[in-house]
């Protein structure tokens, strides 16, 4: 177990790892998982994901829960359980084709960046299929409506949830979908 002390040199040194990519969270600060270009923002993404990892004492799952606290709209939470499930899934036949352009998801920042872009496929898709549902037309009310339907959460929080849920075995891709 950590002392205090160490506690205290770990915090101190992610303040100051938060504190350097500010610059980069600024250019983010619009950004959304839905709607980002990721060919004109990964370069940023990995700098920020990278500088918050090598944080000795805080690892990928960490990493991950940090950027989401510093922007909910943008950065998908996982963990080694998520990770795990997500590359049985790109083995299934219905991700095949994504799989070739993202290979296995592990822990570096390229993974999390793929790891983003596929969680970007996932949300648009399930977006699509509500607006569909309920006849809706612009995006932004959907969003509004989806967030107002489950108690305020917004996209990316449902995705985490969702991912808990499959990374759980409480929920089993159904007819080979997500």
């Amino acid at each position: 177990m950590k002392s205090d002390i160490e506690n205290y040199e770990v915090a101190e040194k992610l303040t100051n790892a938060i504190n350097d990519i500010i610059p980069e969270l600024e250019r983010l600060r619009d950004k959304s998982l839905l709607t980002i270009e990721f060919d004109k923002y990964e370069r940023n993404i990995k700098a920020i994901y990278t500088k918050i990892d090598e944080v000795k004492g805080i690892g990928a799952t960490a990493t991950s829960k940090i950027l989401h606290l510093l922007n909910p709209d943008l950065f998908v939470m996982w963990d080694q359980n998520i990770r795990s499930e997500w590359n049985r899934c790109l083995d299934e036949k219905n991700f095949k084709e994504f799989k070739e352009n993202i290979g296995r998801i592990t822990e570096t920042a390229t993974s999390y960046v793929r790891f983003m872009q596929l969680m970007q496929k996932v949300g648009n898709e399930f977006l699509e299929e509500y607006m569909k549902e309920r006849g809706i037309q612009d995006r932004n009310k959907a969003e509004e409506m989806l967030s107002k339907e489950y108690c305020g959460k917004s996209i990316v929080k449902l995705l985490d949830e969702y991912n808990w849920l499959i990374a759980t075995g409480r929920v089993r891709n159904l007819n080979g979908t997500y």
